[in-house]
């Protein structure tokens, strides 16, 4: 949590020019999926339209028939990579075209995983994907005077502003836990306005895990667009329209609906997909859980679109860079 200025005055960031730390003011709930684990297969079977942690990374293991699926995957942030998250509040926050795709640009993440698969050990599936939210109300940077705020509690508690460089709070003494709870009410309040996302993705098998021109097979392309809608305090509509392997002669269509219900520290959801490939619905359901401060996990059961409908069993814990204090 941290305010870029050297000195305290009445108004913290009041003026032109103030520079802050975006991933000082990452809300840490609606983590989304990791979209290499999307290309891949193998990540829960609804997407969420929020925006991206700056870094994340997860580790997977599914069950589904006699067959076991190992994956994981690190998603990472171009802008927190080269330009370090920060930036000129003002600028944040304007309505220019440059302003919005750089706000687009913070939001976009890099995504590489792999699997393997119990029935076929002696290949592994790489995947590549990029991801972006386009359309987030619930931003607390852009919506929500949430670094003003966060000044105030520092300058309230006689505690010098942060260097920007420095992201450190929880040495500092200041409760901020109050702040970000205050920031996470009012950014769900705003119902009536999606969280939109898109995705894409590709995969390739590698035969015997050696990745060589001789031992790679066909690249799949996947492609997905998510809407979120906040209906409230605790309830969510989620929609998602998906391209499984494009561009090859067994592409097909996937839409997905889900309500969550969100928690203090778990939220529960559930979905219905439906794959062209069976042309059927199939049901599933979610458990979504932040375990520590930067650290949740993920529980689902769901069926394949294969001719027997096996049931699936999926759990996915997930490291990730949000730096909120938890709920009070």
């Amino acid at each position: 949590m941290v305010c870029l200025l050297p000195v305290m005055t009445a108004a913290p960031l009041a003026g032109q020019g103030v520079r802050i730390n975006l991933q000082s003011y990452t809300i840490g709930m609606d983590v989304p999926e990791a979209p290499a684990l999307v290309a891949l297969g193998f990540a829960p079977p609804v997407r969420l339209g929020s925006a991206p942690k700056p870094v994340s990374g997860s580790l997977l293991f599914a069950a589904g028939g006699s067959a076991t699926t190992r994956a994981a995957a690190i998603d990472v942030s171009p802008y927190y990579i080269f330009f370090s998250g920060i930036r000129d509040l003002p600028a944040y926050r304007g309505n220019s075209i440059k302003a919005r795709l750089t706000r687009v640009f913070t939001k976009t993440t890099v995504s590489l995983g792999a699997a393997s698969v119990s029935d076929d050990p002696d290949a592994l599936s790489i995947g590549l994907g990029l991801r972006a939210t386009i359309h987030d109300p619930h931003d607390p940077v852009l919506n929500h005077p949430l670094p003003e705020d966060v000044a105030a509690a520092f300058q309230q508690a006689g505690v010098p502003l942060p260097d920007p460089e420095d992201e450190s709070v929880t040495d500092r003494g200041v409760d901020l836990a109050p702040v970000f709870a205050r920031a996470r009410r009012a950014m769900r309040a705003r119902s009536g306005d999606p969280q939109v996302s898109l995705g894409w993705g590709m995969r390739v098998r590698a035969a015997g895990g050696v990745q060589s021109s001789d031992s790679l097979g066909t690249v799949g392309h996947s492609g997905w667009i998510t809407a979120q809608l906040a209906t409230g305090a605790r309830y969510d509509l989620i929609a998602t329209a998906e391209v499984r392997d494009a561009f090859m002669a067994d592409s097909r269509l996937i839409g997905t609906a889900a309500v969550r219900r969100k928690g203090v520290t778990a939220d529960y959801q559930f979905g219905l997909r439906y794959d062209a490939l069976n042309q059927v619905l199939h049901p599933a359901l979610l458990l979504d859980a932040r375990l520590a401060t930067r650290l949740g996990t993920l529980v689902w059961v769901d069926t394949d679109a294969g001719a027997d409908r096996r049931l699936r069993l999926g759990l996915a814990v997930r490291w990730f860079s949000a730096v909120d204090p938890p709920m009070p």
